[in-house]
């Protein structure tokens, strides 16, 4: 599941029971997020993905890739160098990933990240997540 607001993105998943836990859930906050895409393809045609389509090379099932060269990053600086003031080279330091699951794909182009993990369902780390991305959004710095 992907909560996401103008200044925070998070990604949050299910991760193997490990010692008796029976909830846990792996979470990634993305720093920087210029972009993500969420959604197709599945494990079953993620090698016709165009990252994978026509190389040969499978996709990393269940894992994560970084994407070198990527085309996303230039299309990108392309549309923010028409900015008068952009700098001469957008986005530097920005790297595109892309995370395989068994039901969808995660891509996003970021800066970096921190990963966590919370013996808690998918559903209630991101309810808990849900005040702090709309304390973002809002700009509303009330003690809760």
């Amino acid at each position: 599941m992907v909560l996401a607001g103008e200044e925070v993105t998070y990604l949050a998943f299910e991760l193997a029971a490990v010692g008796g836990e029976s909830f846990q859930t792996g979470l990634i906050e993305w720093r920087g997020c210029l972009a993500f895409s969420f959604g197709f393809p599945n494990d079953e045609v993620q090698h016709g993905h165009r990252l994978w389509r026509g190389t040969g090379a499978p996709p990393p099932y269940y894992g994560a890739a970084e994407v070198s060269g990527s085309r996303w990053i230039e299309d990108l600086r392309a549309t923010e160098r028409i900015h008068p003031s952009a700098p001469k080279d957008p986005f530097a330091g920005y790297r595109h990933l892309v995370l395989l699951f068994h039901d969808s794909t995660f891509e996003c182009v970021v800066r970096g990240w921190v990963i966590s993990r919370h013996v808690k369902s998918v559903e209630l780390v991101l309810t808990d997540l849900a005040s702090r991305v709309a304390v973002h959004q809002t700009g509303d710095i009330r003690e809760r």
